[in-house]
């Protein structure tokens, strides 16, 4: 009987199970905690189907860091939403970089008229599409270079200026893939050479303009040490014959 009784009270026993105590509660929470991605908030309005609309403001959540890294803030952007994607006027303001966008996008990205300052402070002001700089615009470098003319996928293409600020000389004429090919190149002392161009600025045949005689020269640069050789005499002339001397120089004849 009193087995019986001892069988009977431990059946009516209400056991727990071990995961319902509260240090197992407190773990499951923490790795809930972990597992948890970080959302971004939007300050504004919804569509119909609960995405970004309108004009508000989003905070997106911190980069993940190291260990050893200190966290940075988030990205943030101020402007309008069109069914959850940045579309017309807004800012965007990367919070790791310090890096700043300031003008129009097209269903998520740099489309229009924009400014983009950059980590190191560069700044591009111009024409951007499908979030490249594309068209026209005046980029100026931490340097204190600036380049105004043509982009393309993001690179010089087409007209354009570029003013060398530490050297003091400008280079004038058509880009390709970022680099000079033909036109300008203008001297701080006024000296002027016209011609083609390879390897970004590097000068190859031509003609020169010296602007302390007032003569003009056909010729070209030595490859190795990037000096001119005339092709022909010098003559008198203007800078404004320096194009069309370029264009009939003769064949290669030192001088």
């Amino acid at each position: 009987a009193t087995e019986r009784a001892q069988i009977s009270a431990e059946a009516g026993t209400t056991r727990k199970s071990p995961f319902s105590q509260p240090k197992f509660r407190e773990a499951r929470a923490m790795a809930d905690e972990e597992e948890e991605v970080p959302q971004p908030v939007w300050a504004g309005s919804y569509d119909e189907d609960g995405k970004p609309q309108g004009t508000g403001r989003m905070q997106y959540p911190p980069a993940p860091v190291g260990e050893d890294e200190e966290e940075k803030p988030g990205d943030t952007f101020e402007g309008t939403f069109e069914h959850g994607l940045r579309h017309g006027k807004g800012k965007y303001i990367w919070g790791k970089s310090g890096a700043v966008f300031q003008g129009v996008y097209d269903n998520g990205l740099k489309s229009g008229k924009g400014k983009l300052v950059f980590p190191d402070k560069s700044t591009y002001d111009g024409d951007w599409e499908n979030d490249t700089m594309q068209g026209q615009g005046t980029y100026v470098y931490a340097s204190g270079d600036m380049y105004v003319g043509g982009f393309r996928t993001g690179k010089r293409e087409g007209k354009g200026m570029y003013n060398n600020q530490q050297v003091g000389c400008q280079f004038v004429g058509e880009w390709s893939a970022g680099g000079f090919v033909s036109g300008h190149w203008v001297l701080k002392d006024g000296s002027m050479f016209n011609g083609s161009f390879k390897d970004g600025v590097n000068p190859v045949e031509g003609a020169y303009y010296f602007s302390r005689s007032g003569l003009l020269q056909a010729g070209g640069f030595n490859g190795g040490d990037n000096t001119w050789q005339g092709r022909a005499p010098p003559i008198v002339g203007t800078v404004d014959k320096l194009a069309e001397l370029a264009i009939s120089r003769p064949a290669a004849k030192a001088f």
